[in-house]
């Protein structure tokens, strides 16, 4: 077979393959979205989707949600000599104890107290005015082991059925820097009162939502005491006991009432 045979015969094949096409569409024509208005829809539906995760979904989410913030009522500071002059009442859930002693030299063991009762009478003309109250209830005291609870409990360590709270009542408050302050008081510890002295410094305060319960004062306290003192017996445990305090304060009747 020559070249020209081999063209003319190529040239044939084309032709009954573009006549075979053009018959099969011609009997079974393209669905509706195969065509140029189908590519259009699903174009078109891809863009709405799209447009819709944009303003419905992760854009709406930012505007209404993590993006949105709290609502501020009264604007936030962290000046001492801001905050509002008054009668405040410590908020069970941020308000607690956190002590810690030495565990026979190798460790630190620190326990919690949960449950604490407060009150702050603050004076913003001269915070040296200010008083403060607190109420440790013992018996709610923690580890998160169960035996040793129990030995804390008992008479050989804090004896809460016999001292089932601890006081303490500020006599005294010096301000040490801006937002710096040494509150001494009468610790009331196994119905051994003496005076201790805290150091406590002053976080925030304002009224934005969340959280809840309006205007809140947020402070953190240390105070370290030799237990020995109060009148424990001394042992491999160490006796200098480190206690942390983590406290917000309310306005009476909002205390209660205010979420986490």
């Amino acid at each position: 077979m020559n070249t020209s045979t081999r063209k003319i015969i190529a040239i044939a094949l084309s032709a009954a393959c573009a006549i075979g096409v053009g018959i099969a569409f011609a009997q079974n024509p393209p669905a509706a979205g195969m065509d140029a208005g189908g590519e259009a829809g699903m174009g078109a539906g891809m863009g709405a989707g799209d447009a819709g995760m944009g303003a419905g979904g992760m854009g709406g989410g930012d505007a209404g949600g993590m993006g949105g913030g709290p609502n501020v009522i009264v604007p936030l500071t962290k000046n001492l000599s801001e905050v509002k002059s008054g009668d405040y009442v410590l908020e069970h859930d941020h308000g607690r104890i956190v002590w810690s002693v030495s565990h026979h030299g190798f460790s630190l063991l620190s326990c919690i107290i949960p449950t604490v009762d407060g009150t702050l009478k603050f004076d913003a003309a001269d915070v040296t005015r200010s008083q403060l109250t607190a109420t440790a209830h013992m018996t709610t005291v923690s580890s998160l082991i169960p035996v040793f609870d129990a030995k804390l409990n008992s008479a050989v360590w804090l004896n809460t059925e016999k001292y089932p709270t601890s006081t303490f009542k500020s006599t005294k408050i010096v301000r040490t820097g801006p937002n710096e302050l040494r509150v001494t008081g009468d610790l009331t510890f196994l119905g051994v009162t003496k005076p201790a002295t805290m150091d406590v410094n002053f976080v925030q305060a304002g009224n934005v939502s969340p959280p809840a319960g309006g205007y809140r004062i947020g402070f953190n306290g240390k105070m370290v005491i030799n237990r020995s003192e109060w009148g424990m017996e001394k042992s491999t445990v160490g006796d200098e006991t480190t206690l942390t305090l983590e406290a917000e304060f309310l306005e009476p009747g909002a205390a209660a009432a205010a979420a986490h």
